[in-house]
């Protein structure tokens, strides 16, 4: 898929919660579950306008990540030399907007469905809402690990730290170790699913990604001291 079609994909997928919402708004009760506790009851309601927001959010958030993958892409000639390689970086930015934005609209259609539903329980749901979210963001992880490898050194995109822009060399192994490291986060949060439900899916999906977070940012020091 060209660059073009990658970006045709990223405008349907962030503008498409927002018409989801738009059409089935006047069928929404007045009054929704508008937040959860951590025990998944129903702590706050309020107006089905509510619904809204999270497409507002993914606007913001996939028109900024646009802007980025083209600002990773933009070359001139105050761009360094090892980012004026770094050709394909843009494409592999859109997909991983892409992967982003489906966990988003899938989110966003659960929402709609615990609207429509009044669900007070969460635990009442044909599935368990933390679980389901941290599979999906497993899935993304994994999307992320599979393309973090061939990402060249760049201002903005892949596993940077000041120690992985070092040099050439300190970039690649840092991105080799980042594509593994979050194949295995991925993994390890969608088995965790498979066991574990509420607070404790939710508790082992943060325990994952700080465990990720502290383990890329040491090896990117240590592939820059001892390259």
């Amino acid at each position: 898929m060209n660059k073009r079609a990658l970006r045709i994909v990223n405008y349907i997928l962030i503008f498409l919660p927002t018409i989801i919402n738009i059409v089935t708004f006047f069928y929404l009760p007045e009054r929704i579950p508008a937040h959860y506790g951590f025990n998944g009851q129903v702590d706050r309601w309020g107006s089905r306008y509510e619904t809204f927001l999270l497409p507002a959010m993914v606007i913001v958030f996939g028109v900024f990540m646009l802007l980025m993958a083209r600002i990773s892409a933009k070359m001139d000639r105050k761009t360094p030399e090892w980012e004026r390689k770094g050709r394909d970086n843009e494409k592999y930015c859109l997909l991983s907007n892409i992967a982003a934005l489906i966990v988003f609209n899938i989110m966003n259609l659960y929402f709609l469905y615990t609207s429509f539903a009044q669900v007070q329980n969460l635990s009442e749901t044909a599935f368990d809402f933390p679980s389901a979210i941290f599979a999906l963001f497993g899935a993304l992880f994994i999307v992320m690990g599979i393309i973090m490898p061939k990402i060249q050194r760049n201002s903005f995109f892949g596993l940077r730290t000041k120690w992985s822009m070092k040099n050439e060399t300190s970039w690649k192994k840092s991105q080799q170790f980042g594509g593994i490291s979050f194949i295995t986060a991925g993994v390890l949060m969608i088995a965790g699913t498979v066991f574990l439900r509420g607070i404790k899916c939710t508790l082992w999906g943060f325990v994952i990604c700080s465990v990720l977070l502290i383990a890329d940012v040491i090896y990117s020091y240590r592939a820059s001291k001892f390259e």
